[in-house]
């Protein structure tokens, strides 16, 4: 994969030396697609830039105006209150310190100063609030001219464009609309893959692809598990005590000491995690895993005494395993084996297979490689199935709602939109990277694969819990829900060409309790103190959701879902209206079980032509993809 890691990063060139395929990457490469992309949808939006420019000129300047003029009432209405203030001192000064007829006089004069600035301040602050409330009023107007000026960009913004420029940057990397029941069968049969039933696991996003033929998700889990939580609880206790001073004499001295208490008790954790899942026949009997090392980031002299201080120690690990039966043995790169790991693997033909000394390179360069973010992912691989998890990822977002994209700033929208997809791809590359850098993956190329069975439904379990968790969770939580939600879809019935599933909502009524614990004080007595703790207590929530793929794109969608024929048709269905749409799928929640969704009635209101017309140009991909396939990798 990589002759050179650290320095290069998008699809550029493929050669071929020493039996395998090199492939090289430069930023500059994605970069210049994701502006290519924008400036596309600038083009077809038609939007003027230079007069939203000026717009925005001018809105900065109003803005800068309205925050100088509120600063102008307040120092004037300070003025205000600061001479009241200075009345008042004069005023009780005279009486404590002046004769009657000064204190007249002064007070006198203190008022008609008072009076007079007062008017004048008085009259300062109308006018400005007069100026300020004009200057509120041009700014909403130019706010608002602002956002006309950008309505026909922002309405382009579709699901999956950071996905989309990766292909095009990247033409071996296949990225799928959504994750469909042919990937996922593919997964499944061929490498072993599984749909998630843990309850307390849902998916809230998942990105599928394929490389060279080779599936991969990307899953991002919403994960609860019961854990501890410490709850306290105090009160004061006094006493008296006595004793003698320094003359002898005995006195009563009043004590006080506060007792705290502190208890544990089960409570429900929640977290989100990101992995990438890759499926791959190379080394299919092989098993091993490896977490972050902390040694990675050392300077090289300090780096070389950690390795033969840790090469000792897998000395020993060897003629244990030697002892016991076991099938690890050295490779003979200690550098390698202690940055890397591994040490857990069960087959080492296959893992000197997989980790040719060219390979080891390029992880070793991957590994101590400070530009990006080096040694952060953990490498589990099971049989045909590789997972990866790294920090990194559990930053980023994946699921590239279009609405973040939306602004009424054209250079800032600009901005924006580059730099997320260069972070999307950033941060989708160096997850790839691990396994990219095993040339036998990048030789491998996926057979055809014959499928043995019809996937039940329409669309995956994982999209079902994707698009519930696209909803607001009170809207399958329990009503009694004190939590967070984690849902799971079941798959009910196909209705033609869309899925009935039921969906199950998890969570926990805390319900308050008091524990009473019994502790020793200064004064030699034992103290009950209470500690209020909370108790939780399982609640499950179903209700029904359709979901349906649909070949329409988000602007598309959004036409369609704005007549009275579409929400008239799902008010049938749904009292509340309630709808999702994206990456080209539709759900909506059911009020009743036994509804059965009008297949034909719903596919005549929902348009089926694709405005951003990737089919045509994934047929164009395919194609280069498929030369580039049968000119360097062997059979």
């Amino acid at each position: 994969f990589v002759s050179y890691f650290p320095a290069r990063l998008d699809y550029h060139r493929i050669s071929k030396r020493d039996e395998m395929i090199v492939v090289h990457f430069e930023t500059t490469n994605h970069t210049s697609k994701t502006i290519e992309y924008f400036d596309d949808l600038v083009a077809k939006s038609g939007i003027n830039i230079e007069e939203n420019r000026k717009s925005i000129k001018e809105l900065k300047k109003l803005q800068s105006d309205l925050d100088q003029i509120n600063k102008k009432i307040g120092k004037y209405r300070f003025l205000k209150v600061l001479s009241f203030i200075v009345i008042i001192l004069v005023t009780l000064v005279g009486y404590y310190f002046i004769d009657a007829y000064a204190l007249i006089v002064t007070l006198a004069l203190s008022l008609f100063y008072f009076l007079f600035l007062r008017k004048k301040l008085n009259a300062v602050i109308k006018d400005s609030t007069t100026i300020r409330d004009n200057l509120s009023n041009k700014i909403t107007e130019v706010t608002s001219l602002t956002w006309r000026q950008m309505a026909p960009l922002n309405r382009l913004y579709d699901w999956n464009i950071p996905s989309t420029i990766v292909t095009q940057a990247v033409p071996l990397i296949q990225m799928d609309k959504y994750f469909d029941a042919d990937k996922f069968e593919k997964l499944h049969e061929k490498y072993g893959f599984n749909e998630n039933t843990d309850k307390n696991r849902s998916t809230v996003c998942v990105q599928s692809g394929s490389i060279l033929g080779n599936p991969f998700i990307i899953c991002k889990d919403h994960i609860t598990k019961m854990g501890m939580k410490s709850y306290s609880g105090s009160i004061v206790i006094s006493w008296t005590e006595y004793e003698r001073d320094s003359n002898g004499n005995r006195r009563a001295v009043r004590r006080t000491q506060t007792l705290t208490a502190v208890i544990s008790k089960p409570a429900p954790e929640y977290y989100y995690n990101t992995v990438l899942v890759y499926g791959c026949e190379a080394a299919p009997d092989l098993c091993f895993s490896r977490n972050p090392s902390k040694y990675s980031s050392l300077e090289d002299n300090k780096l070389e005494r950690v390795i033969k201080r840790e090469a000792k120690e897998l000395d020993d690990l060897a003629r244990d395993a030697i002892k016991e039966g076991k099938s690890y043995t050295r490779l003979g790169n200690d550098e390698f084996e202690v940055l890397f790991g591994g040490v857990d693997r069960n087959n080492e033909r296959e893992f000197r297979l997989l980790f040719t000394p060219l390979a080891q390179e390029n992880e070793l360069k991957l590994l101590k490689c400070d530009k990006y973010f080096g040694d952060d992912f953990t490498f589990i691989k099971d049989n045909c199935l590789n997972y990866i998890r790294s920090e990194h990822s559990q930053k980023q977002d994946y699921h590239a709602n279009p609405k973040i994209f939306i602004n009424n700033n054209y250079d800032a929208a600009r901005n924006f939109f580059i730099g997320y997809n260069e972070n999307y791809f950033k941060s989708f590359f160096f997850d790839m990277a691990p396994l990219l850098s095993i040339p036998l993956y990048q030789m491998h190329k996926d057979r055809d694969f014959i499928y043995n069975y019809h996937y039940p439904a329409n669309v995956t379990s994982f999209e079902h819990e994707t698009l519930a968790n696209s909803y607001k969770k009170n809207e399958f939580a329990h009503p009694d829900t004190d939590t967070d939600v984690i849902l799971k879809s079941a798959f009910v019935k196909k209705n033609g060409k869309s899925d009935k599933v039921k969906v199950y909502a998890y969570s926990y009524k805390a319900v308050e309790r008091v524990e009473y614990v019994s502790k020793l004080g200064g004064d030699g007595r034992f103290h009950t103190i209470p500690v209020k703790w909370y108790e939780y207590i399982p609640l499950t929530n179903e209700k029904y959701m359709e979901v349906k793929p649909t070949n329409t794109n988000k602007m598309q969608f959004d036409e369609d879902s704005s007549k009275d024929e579409f929400k008239n048709f799902v008010n049938r269905f749904s009292s509340n209206g309630k709808y999702s749409y994206q990456r080209c799928l539709f759900s909506m929640i059911l009020d009743d079980e036994d509804y059965n969704l009008d297949v034909d009635k719903f596919d005549s209101l929902i348009s089926n032509n694709d405005l951003n017309n990737d089919d045509n140009n994934l047929s164009e991909i395919k194609s280069e993809v498929s030369k580039i396939i049968n000119k360097y990798t062997k059979k």
